[in-house]
């Protein structure tokens, strides 16, 4: 049949012809339409479903974080051995600065290292602590982040252990700072503060290269 098919009431059912490609040039379109102006409701609700955007990067301070979120880490470390010689707290020589982005942020915080003790001769045991103090250098006086009398002891009068290298590993959450630049740092002593303790190593590096670690990472609340 070489008509046109029909329907019943005569209609052609051709497919229409495809609309030609527009060649001229717009009128009464401007920059200002593109990149100024209103978008409509659809438009705009499925853009604010993305919540809080803002221009530059995952730093920028008008970025709302939600709570749990790590805001930035800091880490400070050392490759070498120290002697705890001291019967007062005496700098470990491992901190670090950070500045809190929020002023009910907390800090968590981890310690690890390498240590070398022995009580072949007297009693010996990890005596140190983590202080907090505004700017940025460390301070012995700062206020008391965490503090250890003993994180691992020797006592000589049950047993007399040498060449013995327990790892420090501390995991502890800080609050109540200050809403500035604040430096934490570890310091460490003889065991009890007693010039009878025997000395101990920290940053022992257990025939390889291994050191010690402070890491401060602010957590959003």
């Amino acid at each position: 049949m070489s008509r046109a098919r029909e329907n019943a009431d005569g209609a052609r059912l051709d497919a229409p012809l495809a609309s030609p490609a527009f060649t001229g040039t717009p009128t009464g379109i401007t920059g200002t339409h593109i990149t100024s102006g209103t978008l409509g409701n659809t438009v705009q609700d499925n853009i604010t479903r993305l919540g809080t955007v803002t221009s530059g990067n995952l730093s920028n301070t008008a970025i709302v974080y939600p709570a749990g979120h790590i805001i930035q880490t800091k880490i400070g470390s050392r490759t070498s051995a120290i002697t705890i010689s001291n019967t007062d707290y005496q700098t470990v020589n491992i901190s670090v600065t950070i500045t809190p982005l929020y002023s009910n942020s907390k800090m968590l915080i981890t310690l690890w290292g390498t240590t070398a003790m022995d009580n072949s001769s007297v009693n010996t045991g990890h005596d140190h602590k983590i202080t907090r103090t505004a700017g940025t250098s460390e301070s012995v006086s700062g206020s008391e982040a965490f503090r250890v009398g003993w994180m691992n002891y020797f006592n000589r009068t049950n047993a007399a252990l040498t060449d013995h290298y327990p790892p420090i590993h501390v995991t502890w959450v800080d609050s109540g700072f200050p809403n500035e630049q604040i430096t934490y740092g570890m310091f460490a002593r003889k065991y009890g503060g007693s010039a009878s303790s025997q000395n101990w190593i920290f940053g022992e590096g257990n025939g390889g290269t291994l050191g010690g670690m402070l890491m401060i990472q602010e957590i959003k609340q």
